[in-house]
């Protein structure tokens, strides 16, 4: 596993655990442990599927829209042991989906820009060094380039 991946999949779970906290924890009562685990298998689930085989073969679009929906379900069915009633389970999964889709659109970007699937120069073991040899043009003691203005 590469850097990048790494980088991308800390990301991801940084945006998904910010937005369930900030949504979840204070207006739908989920813990912040709940709100932690429900991040990771979020990041764990969508990362490969998502972000690395659909954004590859359909685009940003369609990955987001992907997003959205595994979010919503997710969060709807786990959540029927932690908030009291279907309607607030309903509005939760809603608007934290809502808002990690919106943020997957940019964070798709990003993905494609780095592109954690090929690697880099900097990724590829083995340096190859190599010594440079060269020749001078006109030896220093060649008599035309030291001749001076006096010696002619």
């Amino acid at each position: 596993m590469n850097i990048r991946h790494i980088v991308a999949i800390s990301s991801k779970f940084v945006i998904v655990y910010g937005l369930c906290l900030s949504v979840l924890t204070p207006f739908f009562g989920v813990s912040i442990l709940n709100a932690l685990w429900v991040s990771a298998l979020i990041t764990a689930i969508g990362y490969p599927i998502g972000d690395l085989y659909v954004l590859k073969k359909l685009g940003n679009f369609f990955a987001t829209a992907l997003d959205f929906g595994f979010v919503f379900i997710v969060l709807f069915l786990l959540a029927e042991p932690i908030v009291d009633t279907a309607y607030n389970r309903l509005l939760g999964a809603g608007i934290t989906s809502l808002g990690i889709a919106a943020s997957e659109f940019v964070y798709h970007m990003f993905i494609e820009v780095t592109n954690p699937l090929h690697p880099s120069k900097a990724d590829v073991k083995g340096h190859g060094y190599a010594v440079e040899v060269g020749e001078e043009f006109a030896p220093a003691d060649d008599k035309l380039i030291n001749e001076s203005d006096e010696d002619k």
